[in-house]
């Protein structure tokens, strides 16, 4: 069953099947998300995956427990824990980043 594959399985199933996948997988991101919590890893993009073939050291991605590292940088819970999950986004979010990545006269709408 799917529950039982690693992350390994899936882009092997990939290379395998020549399944189309997330773009961004070749510029160094093994987990995608928001574009405002998600980054490289390594942070310097050296581990891809591009049309099969891995460059980098591919451990950095496939580790035991590392399917959505890169995900949620420096964003914490109420009590102080780190986020894993996402969540519903809320006015102000996007001013709590270091890095601005939303273009110009864009951003979080209010649902009120």
């Amino acid at each position: 069953p799917l529950a039982y594959w690693t992350l390994e399985d899936t882009f092997d199933y990939i290379t395998k099947y020549q399944v189309p996948h997330h773009p961004l997988h070749a510029t160094g991101y093994p987990s995608i998300g928001d574009a405002k919590d998600t980054i490289q890893v390594p942070s310097d993009g050296s581990v891809k995956y591009m049309q099969g073939q891995w460059v980098g050291d591919k451990t950095e991605w496939l580790g035991y427990g590392l399917e959505r590292k890169g995900r949620f940088v420096g964003l914490q819970n109420k009590d102080g824990t780190s986020k894993t999950e996402c969540g519903i986004h809320v006015e102000g979010a996007e001013k709590t980043f270091d890095r601005d990545i939303w273009p110009d006269g864009c951003g979080v709408e209010s649902l009120d």
